[in-house]
């Protein structure tokens, strides 16, 4: 038998509304690591290796993202 909150949970509207507000946070993490990364860059005295791994983030979440549109 299913609880209440497994029922709201599997209810259409509330599916809908956890993952529109997962690909939200995602879009804010994009958003986050784009400016962190346009800063870094800007930088004359950057970390090489940093900016690689920024990269690598930023490329691994806009791939979540699109994965998770409907």
């Amino acid at each position: 038998m299913k609880t209440n909150r497994q029922r709201i949970y599997m209810d259409s509207y509330g599916s809908d509304r956890v993952h529109q507000e997962k690909r939200r946070k995602k879009l804010d993490k994009i958003l986050t690591l784009r400016a962190l990364l346009e800063m870094w860059e800007a930088r004359d005295d950057a970390d090489h290796q940093y900016v690689l791994e920024l990269r690598s983030k930023l490329r691994s979440a806009e791939n979540q993202y699109a994965a998770m549109k409907i």
